[in-house]
This record gives structure tokens, sequence and C-alpha cells, in this order.
């Protein structure tokens, strides 16, 4: 993926046929992000973690889950044809 932000396009670079010119702010269109509404929606939102430990533990529990537990909403959530 290519951002439209000046470091990515400071020099001319030759791109694979498969690169993917995103908008300088994209949010919703960069996966990473995507991935990290999620665990927030799912794992933080309305919860209080009284030490900063089970903050942690909670983000990298939510994390571990990705491939099975959450992996059936995650799979519609982080394709390239996604639309939100």
């Amino acid at each position: 993926m290519i951002t439209g932000c000046a470091c990515s396009s400071a020099s001319p670079v030759r791109l694979p046929h498969s690169a993917i010119a995103l908008p300088a702010y994209s949010p919703n269109l960069n996966l990473i992000e995507r991935l990290w509404k999620f665990v927030k929606k799912t794992c933080l939102y309305s919860k209080y973690y009284p030490h900063f430990a089970d903050f942690k533990q909670a983000i990298s529990d939510c994390l571990a889950q990705t491939h099975t537990t959450y992996k059936k909403e995650l799979d519609a959530l982080l394709t390239l044809n996604y639309i939100g």
C-alpha cells in the first residue's frame, strides 16, 4: 500500500501491479486501523482496567484470539473489498 503522504511520494518508485494507492488520511482503508478499531470495540469499550498490566493483557488476549474466536468477524472486516 502506498499512501498520499509526502514520505510515500518523495521519490519516484517502480510499483508492482498489485500496489494500492491510498489518500494521505484513510483509516477506513488501512487494515491495521480496522484491526485496532475492532480490538478497542471488543475488549476496551465500557471496561475499566485498574492496572495498566490488565489493560495490556486484555489487548493481548484479544489479539491472541484473532484466528479462532474472532476469525469470522475479522475475515469480513480485513478484506481489500471492505466498504464501511
